[in-house]
């Protein structure tokens, strides 16, 4: 059985690629803070493109697929790397996991950006 997997169609990986970009991306502590998806709406595409290269996205998500994971760590993750400089770090979460964790870090941290990218 093969573990990898290819979508059939460009789209879904273009509306990963998006999301990733203007949702996702964080800078290393330290850095200026991540703008709004208004403040990215507002920018030519290119400048989107120039802030993501060089940032790191913690993917928090279900790891229980082996075909999902493959998909993500030998598709997704390569792509985003090679294509836009992005850096996406996929970590094991479970559902009410994920939700306690962003509750916990937005109370601990107020408004400043947590350690979770992407849900």
């Amino acid at each position: 059985m093969s573990l990898s997997w290819r979508p059939r169609h460009g789209t879904a990986g273009a509306v990963l690629a998006a999301a990733l970009l203007v949702l996702g991306c964080g800078r290393e502590a330290g850095n200026p803070p991540t703008p709004t998806a208004a403040e990215l709406a507002a920018e030519p595409w290119d400048s989107v493109l120039a802030r993501a290269r060089g940032t790191i996205v913690i993917w928090r998500m279900w790891r229980g697929d082996p075909a999902i994971n493959a998909y993500v760590d030998g598709w997704v993750a390569p792509r985003m790397r090679e294509s836009f400089g992005i850096d996406v770090r996929a970590v094991d979460a479970q559902g009410p996991e994920l939700v306690n964790a962003l509750v916990t870090e937005r109370e601990a941290t107020g408004e400043r950006d947590g350690t979770a990218s992407l849900l």
